[in-house]
């Protein structure tokens, strides 16, 4: 009985500081005020795609990320032997849009999933500002790669961004929402107090030289 009283003392004065600091490392991100700074001048920009089996995702969104309000960018996009009619979608595209350079990735892999796919991305991506999204995204707007960009102004190396899901009135939906709004809250509340973990890939931006 007296093990399972102090018991309960340690894991409530534990919860205590664990919400303490996490409240301390939240407010962080509450108070923060994006700085009204821009770029003097933007520099040429590789936005870095791969993609398997996306086509309609492609179709649909790809045009928002090549028809962004940014002077001088490319999109590099790797097609990992998709086998749905991306690679003719993919062809019609690259004469539509001059800035569309698409590839076909063919090398064996050593490894599961995207790694060597993305990798070969920025081999052949020509800018030395890089930034990631996926297949299936899009940007809220046509003004998301000048406002990433801007964020390495000042020396910045790497530019975290929040990839949201889109909003359906499902239960399922709103777990999701509330867990991805919690995971970026986390992540974007740590690299303000200097100890950032993760990103997501969906939406980051690095220096080439930095990878």
């Amino acid at each position: 009985m007296v093990e399972s009283f102090w018991l309960e003392i340690f894991f409530l004065t534990l919860s205590i500081v664990l919400l303490g600091y996490y409240l301390l490392v939240w407010k962080k991100l509450a108070d923060y005020k994006s700085p009204a700074i821009q770029m003097s001048e933007l520099p040429f920009v590789s936005v870095v795609i791969c993609a398997k089996n996306e086509r309609e995702n492609l179709k649909n969104f790809l045009p928002k990320i090549l028809n962004q309000n940014y002077p001088n960018y490319e999109v590099v996009l790797v097609d990992d032997l998709s086998d749905d009619g991306t690679a003719g979608l993919l062809n019609k595209f690259s004469f539509k849009y001059k800035n569309f350079r698409p590839f076909k990735f063919e090398k064996p892999k050593k490894s599961f999933g995207k790694k060597e796919v993305l990798e070969f991305g920025i081999s052949e991506a020509r800018g030395e500002y890089l930034v990631m999204t996926d297949a299936d995204c899009y940007p809220k707007s046509e003004n998301w790669l000048v406002s990433i960009v801007n964020g390495f102004e000042n020396g910045t190396e790497i530019v975290f961004g929040v990839g949201q899901y889109e909003y359906e009135n499902t239960l399922i939906n709103k777990l999701i929402q509330l867990d991805t709004g919690f995971i970026a809250l986390n992540y974007l509340s740590f690299a303000l107090v200097k100890m950032p973990y993760m990103s997501v890939g969906r939406n980051v931006a690095y220096k080439k030289d930095l990878f």
